[in-house]
This record gives C-alpha cells, sequence and structure tokens, in this order.
C-alpha cells in the first residue's frame, strides 16, 4: 500500500490520537492545523517502514509517539508554531477587573 492509502483507511484513527493529545497539552483550537502537519510527515515517510507498522496494526502507537515528539521537542516546526501562538495569548482579566 502507499502512505497516501495506508494515512486515507486509518485517518480516524489518526483523528482520535490527535484529539487526545492535544487535549492533554491544552492544544485543542490547533487540532486541525496538527493533524495536517501529521499527514505531511506520514505522507513523507519511509514506504516499507510505514507499512510494516501497518501490517503489525502498530499505527496507534505510530501516531502518538509523532504527536508526542512534535508537541514536547522544542527543534520540531509544530512545538514551536503552537507554542508560541499559546504565549502570545493573553486574558482580558488581566487588563480589567472582572
Amino acid at each position: 500500500m502507499t502512505n497516501n492509502e495506508i494515512l486515507e483507511e486509518s485517518y480516524s484513527l489518526l483523528q482520535q490520537c490527535v484529539n487526545y493529545q492535544a487535549r492533554k497539552y491544552g492544544w485543542l483550537k490547533y487540532t486541525n492545523d496538527i493533524i495536517q502537519d501529521i499527514c505531511l510527515i506520514v505522507l513523507q515517510y519511509d514506504n516499507e517502514k510505514l507499512n510494516k507498522t501497518y501490517q503489525e496494526k502498530h499505527l496507534n502507537a505510530f501516531y502518538t509517539g509523532i504527536l508526542v515528539r512534535q508537541l514536547n521537542s522544542r527543534n520540531s516546526p509544530a512545538y514551536k508554531k503552537y507554542k508560541k501562538d499559546n504565549d502570545r495569548q493573553v486574558s482580558i482579566s488581566e487588563f480589567y477587573d472582572i
């Protein structure tokens, strides 16, 4: 199977993994963006290795591993993109007595 076929077949699993991890890290508003980033990573991944992972039914662990590394690694583009945006948010209550 091609990487695209595997991704199409397991897209709902990827969504579940991203939703869980995004909730855990407090990045729910970025869910769709994170899914797209992970899709790009999977599409560029070595086809032989991905097929082996798929046949052994380890895609859940594979997706979760990618996610955790992307969300935790200070060198990953995803961390830089979403962490910066999260850090820039300011609560209205900081400016007004609410």
